[in-house]
């Protein structure tokens, strides 16, 4: 597993309701500060009524990896990735490429956040099975323990589930390191925290309170220990909305997760320029 140590601080952008140029430069402004670690995007094929241009009526939004394929090549020190990436979307071993191939094309700069899926509404439209939530999140098992066969080497590998199935697949070129870390999200406490405990580097909250994150993030830990599992647990990590009219609140609430144990925070964002220009403030005052 990958060792991280320290606050890591993030941008996070909707890339939904904007432009090319718009998404371009602010994840180039991004790259260059030095305050941030990495940009994300979100994983979706519909725009979203969430987050911080979330709206009832329908708006532009481009597919995730293939913009991420685009950054990757205009940046130069950030990490890129999804939070979360759907597996409902994509063929596990095409994604395993589209993973490699990033991470090639960026020397090494991709994280992959995955998550079960959690809209139905939008597979179907796109013509994609969704499968029950206990199989959606067997096939997050399956698929976790399969992918990082695929990224470890550029030789044949195979893999057999009840769910996922790969046989003599060759993912050349491998991921730089031949790992990738992984970003999980998920609050069952359950089946879900199984799964994070047993493969995940960080542990994704969102949509929450800092008072529910300590409950869960406590709860992991013991769910950890239940199931003793010999691994370190894996870092929290959180997102906080950024209004750049209000830029106390985001501020406050990311130092109420930091205190109460998370020590990654991605300020989520639209990507213009008075956003970019205010989530730099809010780090600022968080590396303060």
């Amino acid at each position: 597993m990958t060792e991280v140590t320290g606050l890591r601080i993030d941008a996070k952008f909707s890339p939904q309701g904007r432009s090319w140029v718009d998404v371009r430069d602010a994840s180039v402004d991004i790259d260059s500060s030095k305050l941030f670690e990495g940009v994300w995007f979100f994983d979706h094929l519909e725009s979203v009524r969430t987050g911080p241009n979330g709206s009832e009526s329908s708006q532009p939004i481009f597919e995730g990896w293939s913009l991420l394929s685009a950054i990757a090549s205009i940046t130069s020190n950030v990490r890129l990735g999804l939070m979360v990436s759907c597996l409902q979307y994509r063929p596990l071993g095409v994604l395993a490429k589209i993973v490699s191939t990033i991470d090639n094309i960026t020397g090494g700069r991709v994280d992959l956040g995955l998550g079960a899926g959690n809209n139905a509404n939008e597979a179907k439209a796109f013509g994609i099975q969704f499968p029950s939530l206990s199989d959606r999140i067997a096939i997050l098992a399956e698929s976790c323990e399969a992918l990082k066969l695929l990224f470890s080497t550029d030789q044949s590998v195979s893999y057999s589930g009840n769910f996922v199935k790969i046989e003599n697949a060759k993912n050349n070129p491998a991921p730089i390191n031949r790992e990738i870390p992984f970003f999980i999200g998920g609050k069952g406490e359950v089946r879900m925290f199984k799964v994070i405990a047993e493969h995940a580097d960080f542990w994704n909250y969102s949509n929450g309170t800092p008072e529910e994150f300590s409950q869960k993030y406590s709860k992991l830990g013991s769910r950890s220990k239940e199931l003793s599992i010999d691994r370190r647990l894996p870092r929290a990590s959180v997102q906080v909305q950024v209004n750049p009219s209000d830029l106390d609140g985001p501020t406050n609430l990311a130092n109420s997760y930091i205190k109460a144990g998370a020590s990654h925070i991605l300020l989520y964002a639209v990507p213009s320029f008075e956003s970019v220009e205010g989530i730099k403030i809010v780090a600022e005052r968080l590396r303060q």
